[in-house]
């Protein structure tokens, strides 16, 4: 079984994916090493969980 992560962030008019599976962009740049994209990662599913529990904890 394959694991993909992809995250795509838009501006007015452009678009940029990040396909974490081979470290690449739509913009042709290597996104470097894979300490660095866990760290990413980790910081995002973190903001995430902090988001969810603010929604929880205001909606009671």
């Amino acid at each position: 079984m394959d694991l993909m992560c992809v995250i795509v962030m838009q501006t007015t008019g452009n678009t940029l994916v990040m396909d974490w599976t081979h470290r690449t962009n739509t913009l042709g740049y290597h996104l470097g090493c894979p300490m660095l994209i866990r760290i990413l990662l980790c910081m995002l599913l973190t903001t995430l969980l902090v988001a969810l529990l603010v929604v929880v904890r205001f909606t009671k």
